[in-house]
């Protein structure tokens, strides 16, 4: 077999694969480690990754973080991503809340609810399309106000600690000066009476 007629040794083996290998940009939820520590609780951001698979080949798989150079490389794919991309908030992913079952995370999904925090904060008027709305949305707000408090107890605590030290700084001082002033007065002679 000639060179020519070998796809694998062509140098343009992807664009002769492109009907043959389906590419895929999607979008992945990858946990903010940072974020998450601050808050106390589980933060992950949307970040968008490229996916070839080469049909018939289980083995043969390729998902990474996209580069700019995909977008060129892949337009059609680009473009079609860019038609049917949900924008997702940042926050705690619904699929993180332990206080739910795997079928209310799939309806919550349906409805447009990615987050817990997006949960918390939804109105009276979307009651009536969940069952035991008001009770759920208490559960979110829980979770979202326990998060805060821990984060506000933590500011509290460091607050406190502060102040502790000045004031251990500001007792040791007082210490120093009263054990200097009683030293002055053991020394000091005492005052003669005048007697008239």
């Amino acid at each position: 077999m000639k060179n020519e007629t070998a796809g694998w040794t062509n140098e343009s083996f992807m664009e002769d694969n492109r009907g043959k290998m389906a590419v895929f940009f999607h979008a992945v939820q990858i946990k903010n480690n940072y974020k998450s520590d601050l808050e106390k609780r589980p933060i992950f951001e949307e970040r968008i990754y490229l996916k070839k698979l080469v049909p018939g080949d289980s083995t043969l798989v390729v998902d990474r973080p996209m580069r700019e150079s995909d977008m060129e490389e892949f337009p059609i794919e680009w473009a079609r991503f860019e038609q049917k991309k949900e924008q997702k908030s940042d926050g705690t992913p619904i699929e993180a809340w332990a206080a739910i079952s795997d079928t209310q995370k799939a309806e919550f999904r349906a409805l447009n609810i990615f987050t817990i925090d997006q949960f918390a904060k939804l109105p009276d008027s979307a009651g009536n399309k969940i069952m035991g709305f008001n009770e759920l949305r208490g559960k979110a707000q829980a979770f979202i106000g326990a998060a805060q408090d821990s984060q506000m107890m933590d500011k509290i605590r460091a607050e406190t600690d502060e102040k502790l030290k000045a004031q251990e700084v500001e007792m040791a001082e007082l210490r120093a000066m009263i054990t200097e002033l009683t030293a002055k007065k053991v020394g000091r002679p005492r005052k003669e009476e005048v007697v008239e």
